[in-house]
């Protein structure tokens, strides 16, 4: 199964909402999430970034708090010309140079978040062509 590199604030307030919201949307869409924090420490950082961002049919991104090694992995999906999603919960953590761009707002707390983030992010996976959907012969 090709797999989405999921990056985001590190914050355990975060762990929640990956568990429950993302991987479960992320394999709704066809695909094995791996998240990007969860690297091995014996080895550098940067390396097993670049593997997990080369490896991956696609990323998604949550800019919620400008992290700077979320900041790097978009910077590294990009280079390596890899559709990425990006996620984000107040337009004011977008750097300037990426508000004319798509992403996807949410808002923790307003109703159907969890739901309305989740088809959002199935969405976006299917229409970025990470994914092969198809027909069988």
């Amino acid at each position: 199964m090709a797999t989405c590199l999921v990056s985001m604030p590190s914050a355990t307030s975060f762990d929640a909402y990956y568990r429950e919201i993302l991987v479960r949307a992320i394999l709704r869409a066809g695909l094995e999430p791996v998240p990007a924090y969860d690297i091995d420490k014996l080895h550098a950082i940067t390396d097993q970034i670049l593997a997990g961002v080369s490896e991956a049919a696609i990323c998604v991104v949550d800019l919620t708090g400008r992290s700077s090694t979320v900041l790097y992995v978009l910077g590294m999906a990009r280079g390596l010309g890899k559709p990425v999603i990006l996620l984000v919960q107040s337009r004011d953590d977008l750097p300037y140079d990426l508000r004319n761009g798509r992403y996807i707002l949410y808002r923790p707390g307003a109703a159907r978040w969890e739901d309305m983030l989740s088809l959002q992010l199935q969405a976006a996976i299917r229409e970025s062509g990470a994914v092969n959907f198809g027909t069988a012969p």
